[in-house]
């Protein structure tokens, strides 16, 4: 989840990840997050990004039971038994009315670093498939790179100085999510504008 230091008890400014506990599930999960959104004076924010683990338990509906979703980005693995539990996520999406961005692949292939074979060591084009039995957007197919994690493990996200196919691929992941975002707002205000005409 994206936010940013307290300032001062509940106010937040720049940007900072926040996570939950893996152990924090079910109502303990639901209360940190209700109170997370409730008790933290936010501000004017042109993005709040909430990473969900997997499926469609208690920590999904407090979200959107909770905060006005703008969009939501499913990421799933290329393996079958991923695509499974992201679709069954989806459907909830659609059962919220919630605006579906679109499908990311995750850990779409691994690029051996000594001898530049690809390897599809989840599979591949789960993701993609996925998106077309589902009919929404497939917005990027992200690489495993081990960078990725190193980057993640040093507070250095891969796209603040990297060159490279995944480097590359997250920033125009975030991009295509940035603008389909924006085509989501401008939509809206038009509606808005027509409705109060």
């Amino acid at each position: 989840m994206l936010a940013g230091p307290l300032e001062e008890p509940g106010e937040v400014r720049g940007a900072r990840r926040f996570a939950l506990p893996v152990g924090q599930l079910g109502p303990v999960a639901q209360n940190t997050l209700t109170d997370l959104f409730e008790d933290v004076s936010w501000g004017q924010l042109d993005y709040l990004v909430v990473d969900l683990p997997p499926g469609t338990g208690d920590v999904q509906l407090t979200v959107l039971q909770n905060l006005p979703v703008t969009g939501t980005v499913v990421v799933t693995t290329p393996q079958s038994v991923a695509v499974g539990d992201t679709r069954r996520g989806v459907q909830m999406f659609g059962e919220y009315r919630t605006n579906v961005l679109g499908v990311v692949e995750n850990m779409s292939g691994f690029v051996c670093p000594s001898c530049g074979d690809r390897h599809e060591i989840f599979g591949e084009d789960g993701g993609r498939t996925l998106a077309e039995s589902v009919d929404v957007p497939y917005l990027k197919s992200l690489p495993l790179d081990p960078a990725v994690r190193a980057g993640g493990d040093d507070g250095e996200p891969i796209v603040s100085d990297g060159d490279g196919e995944a480097a590359a691929a997250f920033r125009d992941l975030a991009a295509a999510v940035a603008n389909k975002v924006g085509v989501l707002r401008r939509h809206h205000r038009q509606r808005k504008s027509e409705e109060a005409v």
